[in-house]
């Protein structure tokens, strides 16, 4: 069976600011295929990144990306990279509150 990886987050997941081969995920993407040497590949790598996106914009995204990316044909991996635009503050205050966070986080 086909392996379907699904790695959502922000501007991290996404590579920008990344100082080798478009981060972190265009990393594992060639590390996967290149393991496989063949040209057909089992692994599909999927790198839905929003810089500057906090975790309550991609809570709002995520039941589309899901539906957009997830394979019933494939085993399906999801990674998912939030909170780190949260703790930027303007005007004294965080872009996410901790407890609005932590209530994304469990949803």
């Amino acid at each position: 069976m086909k392996n379907n990886y699904i790695i959502i987050g922000d501007s991290i997941i996404y590579g920008v600011g990344g100082y080798q081969q478009n981060g972190w995920v265009s990393m594992l993407k060639n590390e996967l295929l290149n393991r496989e040497g063949t040209k057909e590949s089992t692994k599909y790598v999927h790198c839905i990144g929003f810089p500057g996106a906090t975790s309550k914009d991609i809570s709002e995204k995520i039941e589309a990306i899901v539906n957009t990316y997830y394979s019933i044909d494939m085993n399906n991996t999801f990674f998912i990279s939030i909170g780190v635009n949260d703790t930027q503050i303007f005007k004294g205050k965080s872009k996410v509150s901790i407890d609005e966070y932590k209530n994304i986080y469990l949803k």
